[in-house]
């Protein structure tokens, strides 16, 4: 009998459709036991959320700073054959239950044991991957593989409608031009198959090997003009993050003035790297041809040494 460990945090519940679909197949194999742990913060994050809230869980965010959790409810001593981690990106970053895990004593739990990552996402995983790699590495886990699940539409759009469902709870499209906000029914019905890949490679033993088990199965796609996009806005966002930290804690009025600076910042990143994405992507991507293959390459990779550690 194999042993799977699956750590998910959803606050819309998508992330939790998504594990569902991914795990189906395991679910139905009578050598296969599943252990969920749904991680629960001390303080539940609501959804929708309001806008000042939303804002003030940044500079903890991206500094992965962990919050208080409640207690996990699987037994550590267990030793795992598989884990998967699935998780919602907060501000290029893991969100903050996922950081409350994996700063926790318990997450020595997949030392030595491969690891799989989900990832549920509008369209920038790059840096929060490479957050998440990271605090892998440090605890001696085994990344093989990630699956990342995008929003459906372009950018602009799935700015739109994201924002609209994460503040208004509306998700579906409008306009005619707006896609329902999220992860596609289809997408998340099609992830079985990479549940169908995983059963597989434990069945047969391939797992032990630590090895990808699901390479060409389009689990991952990185887009070479959000490349640029996340590495820049991850130096600036480290830079407010430690301003903010500095101002106060989640909640006290002291860092409310400093939140609205940085809410103004933000909309003026964003009008801003709209133009500059085209001229990126008709100018200078094209030039820089085999240095951007060099990055896709990488960031499709989901061994090796995090460029955190680098």
């Amino acid at each position: 009998m194999k042993k799977v460990l699956v750590i998910h945090y959803s606050q819309s519940g998508q992330l939790t459709e998504i594990v569902k679909s991914i795990t189906r197949p395991l679910l139905q194999s009578k050598k296969i036991e599943l252990v969920f742990e749904e991680l629960q913060p001390a303080e539940p994050y609501p959804f929708p959320w309001p806008l000042i809230k939303f804002i003030d869980v940044f500079p903890e965010s991206v500094l992965m700073e962990p919050p208080e959790m409640k207690p996990f409810l699987f037994d550590a001593d267990t030793r795992f054959d598989l884990v998967l981690l699935a998780y919602q990106v907060w501000f290029l970053s893991p969100s903050l239950p996922v950081t409350g895990f994996l700063k926790s004593t318990k997450a020595s739990v997949m030392k030595d044991v491969p690891i799989i990552t989900i990832v549920n996402c509008r369209d920038k995983w790059l840096m929060a991957q490479e957050k998440v790699k990271e605090s892998l590495r440090r605890i001696g886990g085994k990344l093989i593989d990630n699956v990342a699940l995008v929003h459906q539409g372009n950018p602009i759009t799935t700015l739109i409608t994201t924002l609209r469902w994460l503040w208004a709870g509306k998700k579906e499209g409008f306009w005619k031009i707006f896609p329902p906000a999220g992860v596609s029914d289809d997408d998340i019905r099609g992830a079985e198959r990479f549940g169908e890949a995983i059963l597989h490679a434990l069945e047969t033993g391939e797992i032990e090997k630590r090895e990808p088990v699901l390479k060409g199965m389009g689990a991952v796609k990185v887009d070479a003009d959000i490349i640029q996009q996340e590495e820049v806005a991850q130096r600036n966002f480290f830079v407010w993050a430690k301003i903010l930290r500095a101002a106060g804690r989640q909640g006290e009025w002291k860092r409310l003035p400093f939140l609205v600076l940085f809410m103004l910042y933000l909309s003026s990143l964003i009008l801003i790297s709209i133009p500059l994405s085209v001229v990126f992507k008709l100018i200078i991507n094209p030039l820089r041809r085999k240095a951007l293959q060099k990055k896709i390459e990488y960031y499709e990779k989901p061994s090796g040494s995090s460029i955190l550690h680098k």
